[in-house]
């Protein structure tokens, strides 16, 4: 596994940045809207799209928050169901990933 403070430095960066998204989005979702109806109609699709991609970065974000609990806590890199060490290729692929990949498929 890699050095924690690496790790620890990846999952900050990655938190920053879908942080940032989210003010983003944040933003445009408050921003005043068209008068033409089917502007309307196309703008009300993109901010439910918006919503979307909102959400999607606030569940990634709050899983970040507790891989960085994890790593602060010793415990990064182990499954949480079976306890094995969570392979490097997996962590590398889902640095917030709480289980191996057997379990994470059971």
């Amino acid at each position: 596994m890699k050095d924690l403070k690496e790790i620890e430095k990846i999952l900050e960066k990655r938190l920053a940045a879908l942080n940032e998204r989210m003010e983003d989005i944040d933003d445009s979702l408050g921003e005043s809207g068209d008068d033409d109806f089917q502007e309307m109609a196309i703008e009300s699709e993109n901010d439910e799209t918006l919503e979307g991609i909102g959400h999607i970065a606030e569940d990634e974000a709050e899983q970040i928050i507790r891989a960085l609990d994890r790593v602060r806590s010793g415990i990064y890199g182990k499954c949480a169901s079976c306890g094995c060490v969570i392979p490097d290729e997996r962590l590398k692929a889902i640095p917030y990933a709480i289980r191996c990949v057997s379990c994470a498929s059971k």
